[in-house]
């Protein structure tokens, strides 16, 4: 990949960490989710956990600034401290290899019928951009894609959400990431998206679900 420089830039510098990479956009109505990024990025970034934010320009132009304009941006506006790449193709024939790499580990297996905002997200998609709705390609701003440690593609999701300072849970997914002894883990969770095992204290409820801008969501 190539960093914000336009500099060739090695993700074998990330290994043994654990990804979540975003396709990002500066004039989107979820652009606000760059602070819950970053909120998440210093909640947890002792953990091990990367954020890789690439930006895009191919969503109803959203990100038409330059790589300098687009680190402007985040930095001013975001405080963003974690690392922001070149912008570029995110799906297509054009797609950086690293999201053709993405979505060919974790197909895109539907929208969340229960998040509020579903119907109407689908509804823009299928009148405006009805050729995104096809296949397994990124469909809008702010994807999500988690990885393991050991570069394992374990979620493609719109939607994740930030236990206090316990873990990372995807819904849909039944998984906890977990910041136990400074160390990401998988561990299950109930249909609810509970943790089965007892990492979060019975009742609690996630700090942030990045909501209402993360709307897809794998089952």
């Amino acid at each position: 990949v190539k960093n914000i420089r336009g500099e060739e830039k090695s993700l074998a510098d990330y290994k043994g960490k654990v990804l979540l990479v975003v396709n990002t956009a500066s004039k989107c109505g979820f652009t606000p989710q760059y602070k819950e990024l970053q909120d998440l990025y210093l909640q947890y970034k002792e953990a091990g956990l990367e954020i890789l934010g690439f930006p895009s320009n191919q969503f109803a132009e959203q990100e038409p600034g330059s790589n300098d304009e687009v680190q402007e941006f985040c930095r001013l506006n975001y405080g963003v401290t974690f690392q922001i790449f070149a912008k570029g193709d995110v799906r297509g024939e054009n797609a950086q290899p690293l999201f053709q790499y993405l979505t060919e580990q974790q197909g895109f297996q539907g929208f969340d019928p229960a998040h509020p905002y579903t119907e109407m997200l689908t509804k823009a998609l299928k009148e405006n951009f009805p050729s995104y709705l096809e296949g397994d390609s990124i469909k809008w701003n702010f994807t999500k894609f988690l990885v393991d440690r050991e570069g394992n593609v374990v979620a493609y999701t719109f939607t994740i959400e930030d236990w206090g300072g316990s873990g990372i849970v995807v819904p849909g997914r039944g998984f906890l990431l977990n910041n136990e002894l400074t160390d990401f883990s998988f561990a299950p969770t109930d249909a609810q998206g509970q943790p089965i095992a007892n990492r979060v204290q019975p009742g609690k409820r996630p700090r942030s679900s990045m909501a209402p801008t993360l709307v897809f969501d794998q089952a």
